[in-house]
């Protein structure tokens, strides 16, 4: 049986939408698949040495999966889809890497080599893979962030700039944050109305009116952090 191609019918569709309809159709999902299938192995080489072809064959493997994962978990609001799934695909290989990291440092060594000095450029290649993938699977974090803040017309700089720098201000905001995220109704004006509700935060936290207007675009940004897929970006954020 001839296998199935990608039609150009597919490629008229932008790759956004075309992701969220594949997402409910195993037909679809697969030509997507099929159709990325250089990006993917694109983003295998970065975690695997060139002529390491077992490597590489397990390894895209599971991008393969990741990319399948991407197509089920994606919408608009986590930005273009392209740059959703390399983020994906980063994280799952990145996983990958780690177990690997914690058999080599429980690696018996049975041929002639020195035992300490194997074990050791095998952990060095595996922390510097695991260095470059962090620092990878972070900067595209801040591209899916910045997508989706454009929505809400937040900017990467007026984070910066209405980021609280003193105590006892991060200490009033973080309580702001923590009243958002555990209060429903709040949670569903801010996704479903698409805006703070300002004055019911006061009244729930205590907090001057002022000081959370003053701190708008930098509470919606933790909180869209939290609740969203930012892995690595949450880490920052305490």
């Amino acid at each position: 049986m001839q296998e199935n191609k990608p039609t150009n019918s597919i490629m008229a569709q932008s790759l956004d939408d075309l992701a969220i309809s594949a997402a409910d159709s195993v037909e679809k999902s697969d030509n997507l698949i099929r159709l990325f299938k250089p990006f993917i192995a694109s983003c295998v080489r970065k975690f695997t040495y060139e002529n390491d072809i077992h490597k590489f064959d397990d390894m895209n493997s599971i991008a393969m999966s990741a990319f399948y994962e991407a197509i089920k978990s994606y919408d608009k609001s986590k930005g273009h889809f392209l740059a959703f799934a390399n983020l994906i695909i980063n994280r799952r290989l990145t996983d990958e890497l780690r177990k690997n990291y914690r058999l080599v440092k429980k690696q018996v060594v049975t041929d002639f080599e020195d035992e300490e000095l194997q074990v050791a450029n095998n952990t060095a290649s595996l922390e510097e893979y695991k260095q470059t993938s962090h620092q990878e699977n972070l900067r595209l974090e801040i591209e899916q962030l910045e997508a989706e803040l454009a929505q809400w017309d937040i900017t990467i700089q007026q984070l910066v700039q209405q980021s609280p720098k003193h105590r006892s201000l991060k200490q009033e905001i973080r309580r702001v944050v923590d009243a958002v995220l555990t209060e429903k109704e709040i949670i569903d004006i801010l996704f479903n109305k698409n805006y703070l509700p300002v004055k019911k935060l006061s009244e729930i936290t205590k907090t001057p009116l002022k000081k959370i207007e003053n701190a708008r675009k930098y509470i919606i940004a933790v909180v869209l952090i939290k609740k969203g897929d930012y892995q690595y970006l949450s880490d920052y954020i305490k």
